[in-house]
């Protein structure tokens, strides 16, 4: 007699067909599975870029739950005169009342991450000495990095896209996915 787990897994498997690839399932030409993502900088930028490539294709950021995910960090280093400019900059900014604008000198490093099931796969950090003058008046619409800073951190998503794709651990998950969820003639196939 079967336990009802068994016969859950035998009806779901046994019912559901494959999706198609339009559906953007399992069965996807793009050759990877469905993967999530989360970013704590730039979010819908990296998004937009990531989402563009061959690579990413099957990335989605509305559907938790994906056993695969793209997770993009940032942290701030300190340059060797960081401390003390820093501080003068907030010092001339406030007294003047932010007539003057206050500078930020910071080495950013962001970092992308592919976790499977919450183990990292891989990792790839990329890091760039940002300077920006700002009033503390204004609507920043940059995340605080400037211009500048927001076109480096989303080319950066290129960049990562890059060497993902030559990764020979990533090779390894996606042969690992179609060996478990491709049909047998998709993958005599390949």
């Amino acid at each position: 007699m079967r336990t009802v787990i068994e016969a859950l897994l035998v009806a779901v498997l046994v019912v559901s067909p494959k999706m198609s690839a339009s559906e953007g399932s399992p069965s996807d030409t793009t050759g990877v599975p469905p993967i999530g993502f989360a970013s704590t900088i730039a979010s819908d930028e990296i998004y937009d870029a990531l989402k563009r490539t061959a690579t990413f294709t099957s990335m989605d950021k509305e559907k938790p739950g994906n056993p695969v995910i793209v997770r993009v960090s940032h942290t701030y280093g300190r340059t060797s005169a960081g401390t003390a400019s820093a501080v003068a900059s907030a010092l001339f900014a406030g007294v003047t009342l932010g007539l003057l604008p206050a500078v930020s000198n910071r080495d950013l490093v962001v970092t992308y991450e592919i976790l499977v099931n919450g183990s990292v796969l891989l990792s790839y950090s990329y890091s760039k000495n940002v300077t920006r003058v700002f009033n503390i008046h204004s609507t920043d619409k940059t995340y605080g990095l400037g211009a500048d800073g927001l076109a480096w951190v989303t080319g950066t998503a290129a960049q990562f896209t890059n060497e993902a794709a030559r990764d020979p651990k990533y090779a390894e998950l996606q042969a690992e996915y179609h060996y478990y969820y491709d049909t047998p003639a998709e993958t005599s196939a390949r």
